[in-house]
């Protein structure tokens, strides 16, 4: 950062730009080479050596609009000072260091070295591109309805003993009986289990009818049939 030097009447004032909030800075050259806090922005800066100042021949360069500085050459600039405007200027000299001086105190703490931060722009250019995936959508399997199918079948007339079979828990018995020729009869299933104990009554009817029992308990089981002067047809049937 290299300013430029403004020469006053017994002092010189450094004219800065502070390379942080680039607002313009009047330091007096005895803070040259030192380092200090910017009135603005708070930040801390290397005030340049005098040997990087550039002397400021002209007479607005750098300094605040709000400062009067008569132009060189004129009728102002060439009349000599009056004691009373010099003693003025001295005053205000004086008060504006004071105010400096409580706006950015001068230390001597080396500044934090800055840290190399690569761009953002060049962080996204290195990173690998992320591919979107496209969700796909598969269809769930409907499954299949259920079904009856027969698994025994038995026909006869009279009293029969069946042979064990095994069944899931959604089992049922599909009957059908009717009247002999001496008239109707009675007509009974006992289901029983593969310890011999009877866990249900399927049917118990006279005469002709039909009709099924649903059971709930897988197993293994038989049938025992009662018939008198009845024929008769039976399905075991399971829900598959």
């Amino acid at each position: 950062m290299i300013g430029t030097i403004k020469k006053g009447i017994g002092y010189a004032m450094l004219q800065l730009t502070c390379p942080h909030c680039g607002k313009a800075l009047q330091i007096p050259e005895r803070y040259a080479g030192q380092s200090g806090k910017c009135k603005h922005c708070q930040q801390v800066f290397m005030v340049p050596p005098l040997a990087q100042v550039i002397p400021d021949n002209s007479s607005r360069h750098g300094i605040p609009d709000d400062i009067d500085t008569p132009l060189e050459g004129s009728s102002a600039f060439n009349k000599p000072l009056p004691p009373a405007l010099g003693i003025i200027l001295l005053v205000g000299f004086i008060v504006g260091m004071t105010i400096f001086y409580m706006a950015i105190p001068i230390t001597h703490k080396p500044s934090k070295p800055q840290r190399n931060v690569t761009p953002k722009s060049t962080r996204q250019a290195s990173q690998p591109m992320a591919v979107e995936k496209t969700a796909v959508y598969t269809p769930k399997p409907v499954p299949k309805p259920k079904e009856w199918r027969v698994l025994k079948n038995w026909q006869g007339q009279g009293i029969k003993k069946t042979e064990m079979f095994t069944v899931s828990s959604q089992w049922r018995i599909v009957w059908d009986t009717r009247a002999g020729r001496y008239g109707s009869g009675i007509f009974a299933i006992n289901v029983y289990n593969a310890n011999g104990n009877m866990s249900d009554v399927a049917a118990n009817v006279i005469g002709n009818s039909q009709d099924m029992s649903y059971q709930h308990k897988a197993g293994t089981y038989y049938l025992y049939v009662i018939a008198a002067n009845q024929s008769w047809g039976i399905n075991i049937e399971v829900l598959e």
